[in-house]
């Protein structure tokens, strides 16, 4: 079986930006750059999309990091653990180094499929900016068979000051919502790396939207 880097390295394409746009005025005066929301639904649809067009390759990258992680079969925690550590494996040190996140120019978004992001990262191993990694998790988790969600943190006046995915851990059946949890695989604003099993930071603001993915 190829290994998780290697298969990276085999779908790998080289980047032809899908879309810009530019953050609303007076976006650039405040730090974290608020998303808009938008563009937020222009991640969303890109994922969706994606899901069709790329879900063999991301289902046989997500088969060979549970392997190379000996997940156990049918093993839903450490399937998403897997995922999500493999995601912030790619960096230098993930206890000290922020050398994986690498924002986008100022004020424009840049929305890559993934086929891109995996350019991105067997070309320089960095995966990108926020929209990124969750295009990448998101993917890797879907293909996994698990459902996710795509979760909009922190109400300013020009947009969201963050965006992540969450997964389902246990699914509530045929009663209602299961157990869901964050896989935000960003540093907060301090730089410490969140875990797996954190609670959600929730980015000094009450509230939030998040959508589901359906069945593309």
């Amino acid at each position: 079986m190829p290994s998780s880097r290697e298969l990276v390295a085999k779908y790998a394409r080289e980047p032809a930006i899908l879309e810009e746009c530019y953050a609303p005025s007076g976006a650039s005066e405040s730090w974290p750059t608020p998303i808009p929301e938008d563009t937020a639904e222009r991640i969303y649809a890109v994922i969706q999309k994606d899901r069709g067009a790329y879900a063999i390759q991301a289902r046989e990258i997500a088969f060979a990091i549970f392997n190379e992680y000996n997940v156990a079969q049918r093993d839903r925690t450490g399937q998403l653990s897997s995922i999500y550590n493999w995601v912030i494996s790619w960096r230098v040190n993930p206890l000290a180094c922020n050398r994986h996140f690498v924002n986008d120019p100022h004020c424009i978004e840049l929305i890559s499929h993934l086929p891109q992001i995996l350019w991105t990262m067997n070309e320089y191993g960095v995966i990108g900016d926020c929209d990124d990694h969750i295009i990448l998790m998101t993917q890797l988790i879907l293909a996994a068979g698990i459902p996710s969600r795509l979760v909009l943190a922190g109400k300013t006046d020009y947009g969201f000051i963050h965006v992540y995915p969450k997964a389902e851990l246990a699914s509530g059946g045929l009663d209602g919502d299961g157990q869901w949890i964050s896989m935000d695989p960003t540093p907060d604003h301090g730089g410490r790396q969140h875990r797996f099993g954190d609670w959600e930071f929730d980015w000094d603001a009450p509230f939030y939207r998040e959508w589901d993915f359906e069945i593309p």
